[in-house]
C-alpha cells in the first residue's frame, strides 16, 4: 500500500520509474493476494499517465502495468471510464 501511496507524491521520475516497475513485480508476482490493490493500482495508474511530468519510459511501464491489471480485472469498465475522462478532458499532458 505504501508504494501506490508514494507514487504520485513529487518525487523524482527516475524514483517513478522504479515504483512503477516495483508495482508490477508485485502484480506478477503476488497473484490473487495482489486484487486488494486493483482499485488503487488503477487510481494510481490513470494519474500518472495525466501527469504532464512523467517520461517516456515511465508511461509505457504504466500502459504495460494497465494491461496487467486490465487482465486481471472482471469488469474494465471503470479503467476505460478514466481513461475515456482523460482523453476527452484536459488531463492529458497538463492541457
Amino acid at each position: 500500500g505504501a508504494l501506490i501511496r508514494v507514487a504520485n507524491d513529487r518525487f523524482p521520475q527516475e524514483l517513478k520509474l522504479q515504483i512503477y516497475q516495483a508495482l508490477r513485480m508485485i502484480q506478477t508476482k503476488g497473484g490473487p493476494s495482489a486484487k486488494g490493490f486493483q482499485v488503487n493500482m488503477q487510481t494510481t495508474y490513470t494519474k500518472a499517465l495525466g501527469d504532464p511530468a512523467s517520461t517516456l519510459a515511465s508511461r509505457r511501464v504504466i500502459m504495460d502495468n494497465l494491461l496487467l491489471l486490465v487482465e486481471s480485472l472482471p469488469r474494465i469498465d471503470p479503467i476505460v471510464k478514466d481513461l475515456t475522462a482523460m482523453i476527452d478532458g484536459s488531463k492529458i499532458d497538463g492541457d
